[in-house]
């Protein structure tokens, strides 16, 4: 990587690798391929509609041939300048050989961070100051969180901000097929200076939906504007959909959650798919995003008295301590 010229460079590929990040975090072995979708054929009123049980429907989009993004979990120990990352959990690493670039993330109890970026060049490598907000965990709709850091390399210096929101539930369908899913918008801002003097600055908006079953998005569409120094201004769109991960590697965790009846009047039963789940925490949450009650699973049924009689569509949400999680809808009638 040449840092004289890259942070104007690399600052794409860095802003876009930050966006596609994980909810049940990655696993060492894994792999995932995305395909670009034609987004002029997309609705952007669809695409940025937030709420509760929404449909967006990325589907019927034309699917390009080119623009394959392929991209492996592999331990950090494994990739290049890795004694700058201790505190990596797990690297993505996007290309092969000569040319593949290396990015280190650390998961923590309640977020997963980017902490920087490395290849196999002879230039240092980039490093935050201090991890750099990729995802919030637990995904809950209605709730919000923002971060900032700094990068520096050569006579460039970085300063970016995040803001993310969860802002819908719903059902997403793209061309592998129609998933139970959060919508997460994020809002991110970077300026870019060379010997103090801000030479370009960038905003993204991007819009993800991540479903339980999957450790990556299964869809993403980002919008980004850039100035320069002399103003003038440049936009981008990309659109993509999850189109596999590779069988055979590991197995992402979820809860598979039953609810009876459904739709229901004032008695909810939850049901879990496995024993191994009890104790799993779950809320309810209604449309406005407010988590109407909350408990935690003492056995594989846990039979609730509503509290919240107001008709219309909630959200029962139940994750753990270790990240894993699952959605499903129901209706007070």
């Amino acid at each position: 990587m040449n840092k004289f010229i890259p942070l104007i460079i690399l600052f794409a590929a860095i802003s876009l690798k930050a966006q596609v990040t994980y909810n049940n975090f990655p696993k060492i072995g894994d792999a995932q391929i995305y395909k670009q979708l034609d987004h002029q054929l997309l609705d952007l009123n669809m695409v940025s509609d937030t709420g509760a049980n929404k449909t967006w429907d990325f589907s019927l989009a034309d699917v390009f041939t080119f623009g394959a993004d392929t991209s492996f979990v592999i331990d950090p120990a494994n990739a290049p300048h890795s004694n700058l990352f201790k505190n990596a959990t797990y690297a993505i690493q996007e290309g092969y050989e000569e040319f593949a670039t290396f990015d280190f993330f650390e998961v923590k109890n309640d977020r997963i961070n980017l902490l920087g970026e490395s290849d196999y060049s002879n230039d240092p490598p980039l490093k935050f100051n201090s991890g750099y907000l990729s995802l919030k965990l637990p995904l809950i709709y209605g709730t919000s969180e923002e971060d900032t850091a700094n990068l520096s390399s050569s006579k460039q210096d970085a300063e970016f901000k995040e803001v993310h929101h969860v802002k819908g539930w719903g059902t997403m369908k793209t061309p592998t097929g129609s998933f139970p899913c959060i919508q997460v918008i994020k809002n991110s801002f970077y300026i870019i200076s060379e010997s103090g003097i801000p030479v370009i600055n960038q905003t993204d908006v991007t819009y993800e939906w991540y479903t339980p079953q999957y450790s990556s998005p299964i869809a993403f569409y980002s919008s980004t504007e850039s100035e320069d120094f002399f103003g003038n201004v440049s936009n981008d769109t990309v659109a993509f959909f999850l189109e596999k991960t590779v069988v055979g590697v590991n197995k992402v965790d979820f809860v598979n959650i039953g609810l009876s009846p459904n739709p229901v009047t004032d008695r909810l039963t939850i049901t879990l798919d496995n024993p191994s789940k009890i104790g799993y925490n779950w809320m309810i949450i209604n449309s406005e995003g407010k988590i109407t009650q909350e408990g935690v699973m003492h056995s594989e049924q846990e039979r609730i008295n509503l509290v919240s009689k107001v008709k219309g569509a909630y959200l029962v949400y139940i994750y753990s301590k270790d990240k894993t999680w699952g959605i499903e809808k129901f209706v007070i009638q």
